[in-house]
């Protein structure tokens, strides 16, 4: 079983049914699942916490919070992904930086945003939705946890 504090199962489901092996997955976040991942897929993984840098075969962004969100700046970031998965930084911290930040991602790419079974994560897949003007579509998953899509 995957732990609570990772994405959880249907969501790890969700992209292997929906993204062709050996493309290109932007993480915000680490944890279990990336190392997972990392066996179908080339991931790039925004990480703060030196405890998860390096822990799996992704390609780590190590990056600092300052302000309540990552330090990046666009070269920071891979040129080219084929999906954006939201899963950071941790609920303590809170994602809502992303929204002062969307001009560092490519949003022509999907987008995962997970935990939106939290108000904070439903906002920012509403206003991702709106940026792409696509609909977003919520999933359940395990852990009474959910997470959208914006295709």
């Amino acid at each position: 079983m995957i732990s609570s504090f990772s994405i959880g199962f249907n969501l790890y489901n969700y992209i292997r049914h929906h993204l062709d092996k050996d493309k290109t997955i932007l993480e915000l976040g680490s944890g279990e699942v990336s190392g997972l991942l990392s066996l179908d897929y080339k991931v790039y993984s925004v990480e703060h916490d030196p405890k998860y840098i390096d822990k799996y075969q992704t390609n780590y962004i190590p990056t600092p919070i300052i302000n309540g969100w990552y330090d990046l700046d666009p070269g920071d970031l891979p040129v080219f992904y084929d999906l954006l998965l939201i899963d950071g930084p941790p609920e303590r911290i809170g994602r809502c930086g992303i929204l002062d930040s969307l001009g560092l991602f490519d949003l022509s790419k999907p987008v995962i945003v997970d935990d939106t079974h939290r108000r904070t994560e439903q906002r920012i897949a509403s206003v991702f939705a709106n940026r792409k003007e696509s609909e977003a579509v919520t999933f359940n998953d395990q852990h009474n946890k959910k997470f959208t899509v914006i295709w």
